[in-house]
């Protein structure tokens, strides 16, 4: 049967589905909102589909959103950047763990390396991939054309973001120095950018300029979104903030997500004016590990569940009405990346799994 007959018929098993009653393997989007948050910019809803929540129609004979890659029992897939018609993901493996690539297509799957330890943030540049590991204290960086790691910075206890722009990365760890640093690719040179930046996460790179978050402890530390494009030259951009977490940057602003889920930007240039585009949910802690991405006309973030499921997933938002919206909803989300068509994210659940869904 075509595909794209395959999954209208699915489509008839929707209501089934959304009692339980079947599960199809189509994906779709229907108009029955099963749920609704209350956001800066109205509510986010979304329709109930298939497996986990998610929903997205069909395009070109495929339901979204498109498996790309399935892992095997006990393995568990964690972060995910874009380059070149391909995605990279990190796998934990009880077997190997592993840099993976595959192309936006779903073809060519591919190893691209292998790690003693496991795994966790990845960013890509052309030719060149740098891999942190939380628990392996290091950050590696890859050839993506030998399939050599060609550096190892060793003893970053609590490292965890990573970026790279050219030949330059940068890192920053959780421990008591706070240090983010920036390198240069193969010659042994590095700099501090900043120092005692408290519980660091998030970073990004644009233009030369390095910006990354910090959470403090919720307390009597804040978080803090900061900028430099020199040593000890470090920007505070936002200040007195709750737990700032995952970050990403466009040409004007630098935006960010926060332990309750609202979503925030400031302005790059100053004065550092900030704005709240989505203030959140009801429920109102939501973990400290999510995620931002942003292309011209939405902000894309992971939202870990809490007290309820259904207000996990991704999110959509945006940027000039903070109208806000679940294109997925699944509790078991983690990575996220994106390009200029597509959002691309892993999930966690037995088997893990790699999908992506037309924007």
């Amino acid at each position: 049967m075509p595909a794209i007959y395959d999954c209208l018929m699915r489509r008839m098993f929707v209501g089934l589905a959304l009692i339980g009653l079947v599960g199809p393997s189509c994906i779709v989007l229907t108009d029955f909102d099963f749920h609704e948050v209350t956001g800066a910019g109205g509510s986010a809803q979304g329709g109930q589909g298939g497996q986990g929540g998610q929903g997205g129609g069909c395009l070109d004979g495929q339901c979204q959103p498109v498996p790309l890659d399935d892992g095997a029992a006990g393995e568990e897939y964690k972060h995910i950047a874009v380059q070149d018609g391909l995605v990279y993901w990190t796998v934990v493996s009880p077997i190997e763990h592993q840099l993976r690539s595959i192309g936006t297509d779903g073809s060519d799957p591919s190893f691209v390396a292998a790690f003693l330890q496991e795994p966790d943030f990845v960013d890509v540049t052309e030719g060149t991939a740098v891999v942190s590991s939380f628990t392996g204290h290091w950050v590696q960086v890859v050839n993506l054309r030998t399939l050599r790691i060609v550096e190892n910075v060793a003893e970053l206890a609590g490292v965890v973001g990573v970026a790279i722009e050219g030949d330059v990365f940068v890192w920053h760890r959780q421990e008591v120095d706070g240090i983010v640093r920036r390198e240069i690719v193969g010659p042994t040179s590095s700099s501090d950018l900043a120092v005692d930046q408290h519980m660091g996460f998030g970073i990004a790179m644009d233009g030369g300029y390095t910006y990354w978050s910090t959470l403090g402890n919720g307390t009597d530390i804040p978080g803090t979104i900061s900028g430099t494009n020199a040593p000890a030259m470090r920007t505070v951009l936002a200040a007195n903030e709750y737990k700032a977490a995952g970050i990403d940057v466009d040409a004007t602003h630098v935006y960010w997500i926060d332990g309750k889920a609202r979503i925030r930007r400031v302005t790059r240039q100053a004065p550092h004016t900030i704005e709240e585009l989505f203030a959140g949910f009801p429920n109102g802690e939501k973990g400290l590990h999510q995620l931002v991405r942003v292309d011209d006309t939405h902000v894309y973030a992971t939202i870990l569940p809490d007290q309820d499921p259904m207000e996990s997933g991704v999110l959509r938002v945006d940027k000039t009405t903070g109208e806000a919206t679940f294109v997925v909803r699944d509790p078991d989300v983690h990575g996220l990346a994106d390009d200029d068509t597509t959002i691309y994210y892993t999930t966690r659940s037995n088997p893990p799994r790699l999908w992506k869904l037309a924007k």
